[in-house]
């Protein structure tokens, strides 16, 4: 079994107290983990080698160095009382609106470049995959590159002329695979795990609605709810593996959803 990762975290916050119908949260973090398996406590896992538990040693699963969020609702200066109010009906038609959402955002995920299982002479139940060694210092780019074909049968799965989609991690993901070698058991004392990063993410989920007075203590609110609003595809990380170089890199599943939207009514007394 792993033992706890080491963590190191920065925070920061701003807050807005609800006043003139705005309230928002923002909070921030840098952060870095580091452990010797990556498992948490409800998974199973165990380390390559017992005599060496630092083989595995790397970032966590987990760790995303840069993580934002940020929190708002705001009620529209529209109707009686409000900074914008017109009287009589126009009051009941624009007054009682309101918005909110939520943003998150998060820096990609460590990713490794796998060589195979039982490098070390690990289990096969509970062992993970060795990570290949990076001859030098990678230096590549997390975004996504279109229109990639591949080449020395490296990426090849995704060329448009195979029905692949023709997006990569990588501009030239052979020259990317070419970086990396097995592990040498005369020589190496540390897998390369964790060395290369994940695509980032974010999304906005956004509301908006009215509260309707129906008497001095009731009111009725109805609420729209949109969730990934911009309707924004993201590409889950790809496969990274010496052993199935056609997939190399190649962007083929989707890490989010795709807009919903749901109503909502809440009656409050």
């Amino acid at each position: 079994m792993g033992v706890s990762p080491i963590i190191t975290r920065s925070c920061s916050s701003c807050r807005k107290r609800p006043s003139h119908g705005l309230q928002f949260d923002f909070n921030y973090t840098l952060s870095k983990s580091l452990d010797q398996v990556g498992s948490v406590q409800n998974s199973a896992g165990m380390f390559p080698s017992s005599f060496f538990p630092d083989l595995d040693y790397g970032p966590s699963f987990f760790d995303h160095t840069h993580i934002a969020n940020l929190t708002w609702y705001c009620e529209l200066p529209f109707g009686p009382s409000r900074r914008f109010s017109a009287g009589n009906w126009v009051d009941k038609l624009i007054g009682g609106w309101f918005t909110g959402g939520i943003l998150t955002a998060f820096s990609g995920a460590p990713l490794t470049v796998v060589q195979s299982t039982q490098v070390f002479g690990g289990g096969t139940t509970f062992s993970f995959g060795t990570g290949a060694i990076p001859i030098k210092k990678p230096k590549f780019g997390n975004e996504i590159h279109r229109g990639v074909t591949g080449s020395g049968n490296v990426g090849t799965a995704g060329d448009p002329a195979r029905g692949g989609t023709g997006l990569n991690l990588f501009a030239d993901p052979e020259a990317v695979f070419k970086t990396f070698r097995p592990v040498l058991l005369s020589r190496d004392r540390r897998s390369g795990r964790g060395v290369l990063r994940g695509l980032p993410h974010w999304n906005i989920d956004f509301s908006v609605g009215k509260a309707i007075a129906v008497r001095e203590m009731v009111k009725v609110r109805f609420s729209f709810d949109f969730f990934n609003i911009l309707n924004r595809v993201e590409f889950a990380d790809p496969t990274l593996d010496l052993r199935n170089p056609a997939e190399f890199g190649v962007l083929s599943s989707q890490f989010n959803q795709p807009r919903r939207i749901q109503f909502g009514l809440r009656v409050e007394f």
